[in-house]
């Protein structure tokens, strides 16, 4: 919101967007088992020093997909 309007305007922008269809997913995996993997601790031979352990998640569902074309697909996000 501007005090006093500007000298100048624009042109209202249009623009098409065109929007992927979709249908109902055929399956929805379950769930059994979830886990956290760790890799060994690095450290210098005096254990002055260590690395920061790369971690992993791992997820175990009940059955693989369906159609052997598809793939599961996940987004983790970081909550601190």
């Amino acid at each position: 919101m501007f005090r006093s309007a500007p000298a100048q305007s624009d042109d209202p922008l249009e623009a098409a967007i065109r929007l992927p269809a979709t249908t109902p997913p055929a399956q929805v995996p379950r769930l059994v088992a979830a886990g956290l993997a760790l890799l060994p601790y690095r450290r210098d031979p005096v254990y002055a020093a260590t690395e920061e352990r790369r971690k992993a998640v791992w997820l175990e569902f009940d059955r693989p997909p369906d159609d052997p074309l598809d793939r599961y697909c996940a987004r983790a996000r970081l909550r601190t």
